[in-house]
């Protein structure tokens, strides 16, 4: 036997239906003989969900200018997304949102004190996200 097919589905990891809905389906080659997994790389509709999600959090910070409480929102799904990212095997990219999430410190009552760092990270993070769909339409 050469190997297994395996496919993943986020009903089979667990996956709770809250917070985002993020296509999930992969697949990985089981190779027994030496338990390689190789999985495939992200398709361009992971992209375009991080896109999407990197868009909503851009906004998010924004509107938490003047409405401090959603500090805590953005913060929450920023730890959300870091942890997809983590999940596609986008090291590069979760890091960048870890250090992202390393400067925020969510605040109730007083406006935030990394808030130009912080947008100006998001933008760097959504060309970088753009000029990854950009290369994968060439292709």
């Amino acid at each position: 036997m050469i190997g297994q097919i395996w496919i993943a589905s986020s009903s089979h990891l667990g996956l709770s239906s809250g917070a985002m809905v993020w296509s999930m389906e992969s697949i990985a080659l089981i190779f027994p003989s030496d338990l390689c997994i190789l999985r495939m790389a992200m398709k361009r509709d992971d992209w375009l969900q991080i896109q999407k999600e990197l868009s909503i959090l851009y906004e998010l910070h924004e509107a938490a200018i003047s409405q401090t409480g959603k500090c805590r929102d953005f913060n929450s799904r920023t730890s959300i997304l870091l942890q997809h990212l983590e999940e596609l095997e986008a090291f590069d990219l979760a890091d960048r949102v870890m250090d992202l999430l390393a400067g925020c410190n969510p605040k109730d009552t007083s406006p935030c004190d990394n808030r130009l760092s912080t947008k100006a990270s998001l933008e760097r993070l959504q060309e970088r996200i753009k000029n990854k769909i950009l290369e994968l339409e060439k292709d």
